[in-house]
């Protein structure tokens, strides 16, 4: 099979620009927010698998480029520090838990890069935006969470009509 030049889907539009066929601003070139955010278990009791965490809130048109995690334990001061068991979690946003992707595992101190799966419950490409306002959700799996232990979360994203003021 011979080999080819192919164009990703946003370079095609910027190839050859013509009045309603420009790439949205947020994902052909613009501004890049990062929302940050923690959460911990502070109870004697932990929180159980599949307890639910509000990390961040993101506008109307927002586009998730990719997210950072990783788990911390309010003894070290949030510095990356393993949970004694291997919690896994999804992030996403009601109706849609997984949209922003998959957490592995907390059990090591590496921080992740989580990048978006959409499935087409709420987004169908990892271009398309946000309809409404959402909380980002992380939710626990695997192994419950013991007293001061959490996870730290960085969401990296863009938002449709916001471009760089000339």
């Amino acid at each position: 099979m011979p080999t080819g030049t192919y164009e990703g889907t946003v370079f095609a539009l910027q190839e050859t620009p013509v009045v309603g066929t420009l790439p949205n601003a947020a994902v052909g070139g613009g501004l890049v927010y990062c929302s940050t955010d923690r959460a911990t278990a502070l109870t004697a009791d932990g929180l159980t698998l599949g307890s639910t965490f509000k990390v961040g809130k993101l506008p109307k048109g927002a586009v998730v480029l990719y997210s950072i995690v990783w788990p911390i334990a309010t003894a070290t001061f949030d510095a990356p520090d393993a949970t004694t068991g291997a919690t896994t979690g999804t992030l996403g946003i009601s109706g849609d838990t997984d949209l922003f992707g998959d957490v592995t595992t907390l059990a090591s101190t590496t921080p992740q890069v989580v990048i978006p799966k959409p499935d087409g419950t709420t987004v169908v490409n990892t271009l398309a935006p946000l309809t409404a306002a959402a909380d980002v959700l992380f939710t626990s799996a695997a192994v419950d969470w013991t007293t001061a232990e959490g996870m730290a979360v960085m969401v990296f994203y863009t938002v449709a009509g916001k471009a760089i003021a000339s």
